[in-house]
């Protein structure tokens, strides 16, 4: 199963890192696919570590401007421009390891449409 986790990439205290890196070990444990922010920093390197030692997969999806700090060792890892609804370089799942940075990224088939504007006006939170 793909379970998309989301997490800091700052370093956190041991109150946060405990539970997060015994969350993880179950994750992999079950054979479960990690799907997170792919930074190879803070917590989400905590959780990575966790479910990869146990033998869980990992899926990471990124951005451009973070493409430093991902991890290089992810079973696959997406980089793309933006996470605009629907867009992606190409399907998760499509292959092991590589490494996509599209500058312009193609609608993925099994994706749905995005969503149509809204005619309403925005909304007041007065």
């Amino acid at each position: 199963m793909n379970i998309c986790v989301f997490l800091s990439a700052a370093d956190l205290d041991e109150r946060y890192t405990a539970p997060a890196r015994d969350f993880a070990r179950l994750l992999g444990k079950a054979d479960h696919t990690l799907v997170w922010g792919g930074s190879d920093t803070g917590l989400m390197k905590v959780v990575a570590d966790g479910v990869q030692e146990a033998g869980g997969r990992l899926v990471g999806v990124s951005v451009d401007f973070l493409a430093a700090k991902a991890r290089t060792d992810a079973d696959e890892m997406t980089i793309t421009k933006d996470l605009a609804w629907g867009y992606l370089p190409r399907p998760l799942g499509s292959g092991g390891g590589r490494r996509s940075s599209s500058p312009s990224p193609t609608r993925s088939s099994s994706w749905p449409a995005a969503p149509a504007p809204s005619t309403r006006p925005p909304r007041s939170w007065n």
